[in-house]
């Protein structure tokens, strides 16, 4: 931990809270070229870079003082630049990402990730269907079709396709249609989100009642 205590002093922010204006005075910078290490004495800290391998289990990000290893946990978020969930295998060699978390104990240049955020130029078009699961108001129900719009709690709304063989629960039972559900009626939807029309083909369907 001495190099992680002579790197926390050499870096001009010590706490993390600082990383927000650190960010803000970086904006202007391609991201391509964006380097910083924010780590403040808790151990908590934020890794900027470029990702120079990925694996299930951890992002590689060439930074200062060298690659940092971001190791993934099953409950870091992993996002792209607006905010929209994706997969670690979405991530690709060469594109910047920023990685917050606490710094292991097992490494000086390991940090065991709460969150890594994809920012790279491009990414959000280059991802064209991102994992989904939300819950929301059933209207516009089309059985023909299988499809339906649910509004979210924020007042958001997205058009549900509901594929052939997802599963579908309603009233704790197994169905295979959307004939049993109603406008109104509150479910939770799990799918793949193609942000090209903004429509959500739901895999898995669970009925909430009203």
């Amino acid at each position: 931990m001495k190099k992680i205590a002579a790197l926390a002093g050499a870096v001009a922010l010590a706490v993390l809270g600082l990383a927000a204006s650190a960010g803000a005075q970086m904006a202007n910078v391609p991201a391509q070229n964006r380097m910083s290490v924010v780590i403040a004495p808790s151990g908590r800290a934020m890794i900027e870079g470029q990702v120079t391998a990925v694996s299930s289990s951890s992002v590689s990000v060439s930074s200062w003082d060298g690659t940092w290893t971001a190791n993934l946990a099953g409950n870091t978020k992993v996002d792209d630049d607006g905010g929209a969930a994706i997969m670690a295998s979405q991530i690709k060699i060469g594109d910047t990402v920023i990685a917050h978390g606490t710094i292991s104990a097992s490494g000086s240049l390991v940090l065991n990730a709460a969150s890594v955020r994809d920012i790279s130029e491009g990414v959000i078009s280059r991802i064209k269907k991102v994992r989904e699961n939300v819950s929301g108001k059933i209207s516009d129900l089309n059985n023909a079709l299988r499809s339906f719009v649910l509004t979210l709690p924020n007042g958001k709304s997205v058009t549900v396709d509901v594929s052939a063989n997802a599963r579908v629960r309603v009233n704790g039972r197994s169905t295979s249609t959307t004939a049993e559900l109603q406008d109104g009626e509150r479910v939770h939807v799990s799918g793949l989100l193609n942000r090209s029309d903004g429509t959500l083909n739901a895999s898995l369907l669970r009925a909430l009642g009203k």
